[in-house]
């Protein structure tokens, strides 16, 4: 059957019903009163007609897929292999279970797994552990002169800016 949209559908239904439920009519009444439009064939008309009286519906129905690569047993799997080793690569656990890595991308977004990856930006570099050191020193003096030291410190150096609502 050549594509209708649903309208057409109903159209060919009702046209089917004042034919007396006769295919070959409600085709020829169909033609009559459409002309630029594509008449369907007599088997298509009968598909359509069968499908409505089956279902109530001239829409056509979805149909379930089966989850072939993510069922239970290759979402156990992946989440072993994660466990196993947290540092593990999508690419890696694709060799090692045959899995392709849409299908492990998929499986993790579904388990709510995400990638999270340390990054380090505040290394120490050359003698910056020794000003740390002196730093402390020289805070615990100012400390130990007057106790409010800190207070007054962090005052003086307060950013003031509006904060971020989480």
């Amino acid at each position: 059957m050549a594509y209708y949209t649903t309208q057409e559908r109903i159209e060919l239904i009702l046209i089917y019903g004042e034919a007396k439920r006769c295919v070959r009519e409600a085709i020829r009444l169909y033609t009559e009163r459409f002309p630029g439009r594509n008449s369907p064939s007599r088997s298509s008309y009968a598909k359509l007609v069968k499908k409505f009286e089956q279902t109530g519906s001239v829409i056509n129905k979805n149909r379930p897929r089966c989850k072939t690569v993510t069922h239970e047993t290759n979402v156990r799997s992946v989440i072993a292999a994660i466990d196993h080793n947290p540092h593990i690569s999508l690419r890696q656990i694709s060799r090692e279970l045959d899995i392709s890595k849409s299908s492990i991308s998929r499986i993790l977004k579904v388990q709510k797994f995400h990638p999270f990856h340390l990054s380090l930006h505040q290394d120490l570099h050359g003698n910056d552990f020794e000003n740390r050191i002196s730093f402390c020193q020289w805070a615990l003096q100012q400390y130990q002169i007057d106790v409010a030291f800190f207070k007054k410190f962090y005052l003086r150096t307060k950013h003031f800016s509006p904060t971020m609502a989480t």
